[in-house]
């Protein structure tokens, strides 16, 4: 970060309940211009235990052995042992390689006096590098001395480069194996294939890194020849990621015959230029070395060796007290063409310090000798002597040890090829290990610079292991309220008592329960289709009525038999089996479950399936962040409805603890494949249409919706009422009504709906998350404010106002504005009582097999089986099976939002007027 820079709050997610809807607000705040404070150590539960399969778990590593991983949480009555095997990574520390990770803002600190001290960045084998104060008393072997940890001793022949300053060099590369892009962001989850010195990487749209905005540095690497051609190279003044244009943004795109480039001040346009007919001829792998020379504002590029070009950086037109140069921030790989079949390909990449020396002004025979480089010191051959705090001895001669000093060895020095994991220390480096063990603060392994290194784990941050594809393991899932999760098997739960758990292995460990959003069972149970009873609670009941007038309903429930209900406590009453609510507590798996991506509105060629990516529990569906962070499209919920439900509202809460949830991407198909697609953020939403005959066809609409939603817009509650005959969408959002689409034949859609999906794209290591999914018949009035009275919707699509007296033998007896009815039960399909939805608070909600929901004072589980107190119902006992969630302190229902809307046009007919322009 930069000191002095307006930024907004690091929201403490640990903390977040993200089964509550009061998110912490989004401040922005001043960071002050001075010194940072040395980071604290952090605090218990606040590390992170990621698995293979996408679970994590918040706690503190205990210790790690070469066959488990003991973990510890302060609610949790004893420590919890993991698999090795299992385990992806651990994060100790701030790991955030979407920003600089570099600190505070060197130039800033020196313009305000603030003084940095002058470490060496010490390039050792492979991608491994460290960072620290350096010594050497013969120029053979150095101490290195880190934060916080005993000096560590290289030789010098483990030692690729040195470079001197306050901020650490521009260094990164890509390893061997498997764990070849640790600490690189990618576009999708790559597979590593090694074959024969080649690296591809499968699946990987493009990969990254972030630098410390050197002045001068040089990107080399080196790609087999069916690599070269398409590869595309991006140096950007901010975070790296591929087709984000900012003023100083230098792209080149690579290939035999030709060569484009570009520097963006003004055009997205490259140049294209022609390579000489002796490039074109040669054969076997390629060699770029890219130059960036920010003092001269140029780049350089060379191709085996042959330069192809000085490229300058100024712009065509310059304007007068414009910064027109901005220091490279990040850089990445992808392709122009984005073409999938064509992976990534690298046998060399890494990323060190340019002294500025252009291959020709080196001197010839100094191929084997150290070569030294300073600001005010042109590149001079020798051998490095000695190292001292404030000054060096090279070549017989001592020279002050400024920053941005630089020696260079001949060497390069071979990486350790059996590394199993790879530590990162923060700005103070990373190395990949062998035989790697932690316990008694220390951590201990075999490196290739040290056959028995130790160091003091204070300073680590992250311990990654390679990938590898592990499924879920089976069983119950204990589920935390920041969304961290653990498997195992339900023992026992009584409320206002710990919670007792059985993990994998066993052990059995009590957990407090504070901290608990609820558990998932393991159910077989199958449940028929019912009708369906809402409560102005939110409660749910599936079953059918035996009985019905104007004080009391009976309705039975195939799991709990035979129930009373009150008259006034009803808010809506769905008694068709077939033609009853949907809602995400409700089978959720099914929600889940990959559809065909024909039936999909998604506008992109590839996204993150829903295997194992999302945590579903009491309703809502959690996203879990992606490894790389870097921005991705993910396949969400979706559903498919019967043919025979010709009006529905869809309804869903779109939310995140971070300042901006992401991008909706909310697709409604018909069965002829034609569809609707809305793309919804925080600020905008856009619409496109689909037609099954003339393609897609994108509407010109877009309606920007902070003036109507706010800034507070973390969460967004979206009602879309779907009228599959006329082939129309009516919108609101957050209470607001945005319009109808549709509003021309052009646009309709007629049977949209048949399915719908949920898809998401997000660029923050923030959970997102779905609340509240639900889809209910619709009667085909909109809602209106204020206006709330009883409704009886039929079958055929007609409503008729007033809600039924009674059900006798079979039939419904209804005063209605047209006189008394007496109608067959199949004939109604929905009866809204009126008035408004009465939330509660519960100590407990128990979710049922069949989609049922019901708020409790208190339950308990044991020996397989829940008996749970119901207000109103009193004691329940309920078969294990029949169980398929537990919910400690839920969040109370949420209600319908609905603004009024006297500034909001009518037509003649009475339908709101269109808003989207």
């Amino acid at each position: 970060m930069v000191v002095g820079a307006s930024l907004h709050a690091q929201v403490p997610l640990t903390e977040v309940n993200l089964f509550g809807d009061d998110f912490p607000s989004a401040e922005v705040r001043r960071v002050p211009a001075k010194e940072p404070a040395p980071p604290a150590a952090p605090a218990p539960d606040q590390q992170t235990l990621l698995f293979h399969h996408g679970r994590q778990l918040r706690g503190e590593l205990e210790q790690l052995t070469k066959d488990e991983v003991v973990w510890r949480r302060k609610d949790a009555s004893d420590v919890l042992r993991f698999p090795r095997a299992e385990v992806r990574r651990v994060v100790l520390g701030s790991v955030d390689p979407m920003t600089n990770p570099f600190g505070m803002n060197v130039e800033y600190a020196a313009a305000k006096g603030v003084a940095m001290p002058l470490l060496a960045t010490v390039k050792l084998p492979g991608s491994d590098w460290l960072r620290g104060a350096l010594t050497s008393a013969d120029g053979d072997s150095f101490s290195l001395a880190m934060k916080g940890g005993t000096p560590l001793t290289l030789a010098r022949g483990q030692v690729e480069w040195l470079h001197f300053d306050a901020k650490p060099a521009p260094v990164s590369g890509l390893g061997v194996g498997p764990l070849a892009l640790e600490g690189w962001l990618t576009g999708g989850t790559p597979r590593i294939e090694s074959k024969d010195g080649t690296l591809t990487l499968h699946g990987a749209l493009w990969i990254g890194r972030a630098l410390a905005a050197p002045q001068r540095f040089e990107v080399a690497f080196e790609v087999p020849a069916e690599g070269e051609d398409d590869l595309r190279l991006w140096l950007q003044p901010f975070t790296p990621r591929p087709n984000s244009y900012g003023t100083g943004t230098i792209q080149f795109v690579f290939g035999r015959q030709k060569l484009k480039w570009l520097v963006y001040h003004d055009s997205t346009k490259p140049t294209e230029v022609a390579l000489p007919a002796e490039t074109q001829a040669e054969t076997g792998p390629v060699r770029y070395r890219v130059l960036y020379d920010g003092p001269e504002q140029r780049v350089i590029l060379l191709r085996n060796g042959r330069e192809l070009g000085k490229f300058s950086l100024k712009p065509k037109l310059e304007k007068a007290g414009a910064n027109q140069l901005r220091t490279p921030r990040g850089f990445c790989f992808d392709r122009e063409s984005r073409n999938e079949k064509t992976p990534l390909q690298f046998r060399q990449l890494s990323v060190r310090p340019w002294d500025g020396a252009l291959p020709e002004t080196t001197a010839a025979g100094s191929a084997n000798q150290d070569r030294l480089s300073a600001p005010e010191l042109p590149g001079v051959a020798g051998r490095l002597e000695k190292v001292r705090e404030t000054e060096l001895v090279f070549g017989g001669k001592t020279v002050p040890l400024g920053p941005d000093t630089f020696v260079q060895f001949p060497q390069t020095p071979t990486e350790l090829a059996e590394a199993e994991a790879l530590l990162s220390f923060g700005e103070q480096g990373e190395v990949s290990l062998a035989e790697l063990q932690i316990g008694d603060g220390k951590v201990r392994g075999r490196s290739v610079f040290a056959p028995a290194l130790e160091l003091a784990t204070g300073s680590l941050q992250a311990i990654a292991f390679a990938p590898r594809e592990m499924a879920p393991p089976a069983g119950d899932l204990l589920v935390f309220k920041n969304g961290d999760e653990l498997s195992g098997a339900l023992v026992s739960a009584t409320t206002g008592r710990p919670l007792r758990w059985r993990l994998a292995s066993g052990s059995e460990i009590e957990f407090q329960t504070d901290r608990i959003a609820g558990v998932r069972l393991t159910s077989s149970a199958q449940a028929p289709l019912a009708g369906m009873v809402e409560l102005r609670s939110g409660e749910r009941l599936r079953g059918a009525t035996v009985a019905f007038d104007e004080q009391q309903v009976r309705w039975q429930h195939p799991l709990l038999g035979e129930l009373i209900l009150n008259r006034n406590a009803l808010w809506r009453l769905y008694p068709t089996a077939g033609k009853s609510p949907r809602d995400g507590g409700q089978e959720p798996e099914r929600w889940l479950r990959d559809m065909a991506k024909a039936k999909r509105m998604m506008n992109y060629s590839r996204v993150r399936s829903q295997s194992d990516v999302w945590l579903a529990l009491d309703g809502r569906f959690i996203l879990r962040p992606s490894e790389n962070s870097s921005g991705e499209q993910t396949l969400g919920p979706a559903c498919e409805l019967s043919a025979d439900l010709d009006r529905f509202e869809l309804r869903l809460g779109f939310a995140s603890p971070s300042h901006n949830p992401g991008t909706l991407h909310l697709g409604l198909v018909a069965p002829d494949g034609g569809g609707v697609s809305i793309n919804l953020s925080s600020y905008y939403i856009y619409l496109y249409v689909r037609k099954s005959k003339s393609g897609m066809e994108q509407i010109n609409r877009e309606l920007t919706i902070r003036d109507k939603i706010g800034e507070s817009a973390r969460m967004l509650n979206l009602r879309a009422f779907v009228n599959r005959p006329a082939g129309t969408i009516d919108l609101f959002l957050n209470g607001h009504y945005l319009g109808r689409i549709g509003q021309t034949a052009a646009e309709r859609v007629p049977g949209i709906g048949r399915s719908i999906t949920m898809d998401i794209y997000s660029s923050s290591r923030a959970p997102v998350l779905f609340s509240e999914v639900s889809i209910t018949p619709w009667s085909g009035e909109l809602p209106r404010f204020g206006v709330d009275a009883p409704m009886t919707v039929l079958a055929n699509g007609d409503v008729a106002t007033g809600a039924p007296a009674a059900l006798r033998d079979g039939r419904w007896h209804l005063e209605s504005e047209i006189g008394p009815l007496d109608l067959p039960a199949e004939k109604v399909q929905a009866v809204e009582f009126g008035g408004e939805m009465q939330p509660v608070s519960a100590a407990g909600r128990v979710r049922l097999v069949d989609g049922s929901a019901l708020l409790v004072t208190g339950f308990a589980w044991k020996d397989g089986a829940l008996t749970a107190q119901h207000a109103t119902l009193g004691e329940l006992r309920i078969p294990g099976h029949a169980v398929s969630e537990l919910i400690y302190d839920p969040a109370p229902a949420r209600p319908p939002m609905l603004v009024d809307p006297k500034n909001v046009a009518r037509k003649g007919n009475d339908a709101p007027e269109i808003l989207l322009p």
